[in-house]
């Protein structure tokens, strides 16, 4: 009798080990940090480069051209006036990437970018001619017609800098592609405005501006008009007045006109020298 029951209990304790070795071979095992793969999400995130504060780049040109080359138009960004661009001149602006607004003479005649990050855009300055004065716009050109034009002219004098921005790069230096050419569209010049008739010419009022001392920049209405002392043919109306001149304040003051002359002097007060 004990021989058969010494025989039931090893029996038990041999089925109980047989399941406890198979419950611990499905039992999974535990992971070490190691062990796990980085997600495809956090590696490219980790590879993504971290952008900078002015990671786009604006070139402004002019070729060098016989119409209009005494004139100086100025360049503004974002309602700032930067430079004052001469004929057959570049220079370079470093901006965040983003919408910006460009103009020149004409304050309403605004060129609205929207720059991708790393990108590099050339801006061409026309002259285009008005019926008493002519002035500047801004016109986008392709990469590779504005960098064998730019080969050829000079960097803009710092007496014409007023943005401490301003440079002379052609592209940016962290560039891993070339330029991308943008596909403007050739742009034609507006045609002048017609001749005006009689009556109108009457009515015409003439400007003489002179300062003390003289040799000036004449700005009328936002555009440069030549130096002091000039006489400026106008419309009747309002017109606004800047004369500035290195190592004296700028000058300015709102004129209305009618007809015949008007005669503007201007003292001009000893400031500051323009930022070199």
């Amino acid at each position: 009798m004990r021989s058969v029951i010494v025989a039931i209990t090893l029996s038990i304790v041999f089925l109980h080990s047989v399941v406890a070795a198979q419950v611990a071979a499905k039992k999974p095992s535990r992971a070490t940090p190691q062990d796990i793969p980085a997600s495809s999400d956090a590696s490219e995130t980790a590879s993504q480069p971290a952008g900078s504060a002015d990671d786009c780049l604006i070139v402004f040109f002019r070729p060098q051209r016989f119409v209009g080359s005494a004139l100086k138009p100025p360049v503004y960004v974002d309602g700032q006036q930067i430079a004052r661009l001469d004929n057959g001149r570049y220079f370079s602006l470093r901006v965040s990437s983003g919408k910006h607004q460009i103009n020149s003479s004409s304050k309403q005649a605004l060129l609205d970018l929207d720059l991708k990050p790393d990108e590099a855009v050339y801006l061409e300055m026309a002259i285009i001619p008005g019926t008493w004065r002519a002035g500047g716009r801004m016109i986008p050109a392709a990469t590779s017609v504005a960098i064998p034009t730019i080969a050829k002219l000079k960097p803009l004098n710092k007496a014409e800098i007023f943005e401490q921005r301003v440079g002379f790069d052609l592209k940016l230096e962290h560039e891993a592609t070339a330029a991308k050419d943008e596909p403007f569209a050739p742009l034609t010049p507006p045609p002048p405005p017609p001749p005006p008739d009689s009556a109108a010419t009457e009515q015409k009022a003439v400007l003489e501006i002179a300062s003390n001392p003289s040799g000036a920049d004449i700005e009328l209405d936002g555009a440069f008009s030549g130096n002091s002392p000039s006489s400026i043919g106008v419309a009747p109306g309002d017109h606004t007045i800047r004369l500035s001149k290195s190592g004296y304040k700028d000058w300015e003051r709102l004129i209305r006109v009618s007809s015949g002359r008007v005669t503007v002097a201007a003292e001009l007060e000893i400031g500051d020298p323009p930022l070199k």
